[in-house]
């Protein structure tokens, strides 16, 4: 029988102990193996959004509940006249 995890390629990669530590100890809170912690969290580099496009999201938001609460107390204010 082959091994399935055969065709993937392999990566040797030296990091420092406190790293090293840290990422088993998270591996453990998560219940997986270091493995599959260190492409969980490369994989999820690749996906997530910059910081920067996070705060421009964020601050465009708070323009639109801005401008629903204004509009909301415009409509109070015609509903009491």
């Amino acid at each position: 029988m082959s091994d399935p995890l055969a065709h993937f390629p392999q990566l040797t990669l030296r990091i420092a102990d406190k790293l090293h530590d840290r990422l088993k100890a998270s591996a453990q809170a998560n219940h997986q193996s270091l493995e599959a912690e260190v492409i969980a969290r490369l994989e999820g580099s690749f996906t997530t959004q910059p910081q920067e496009s996070l705060a421009e999201g964020h601050q465009a938001l708070l323009d639109k509940l801005h401008r629903l609460e204004d509009l909301a107390e415009e409509a109070s204010h015609s509903a009491d006249a």
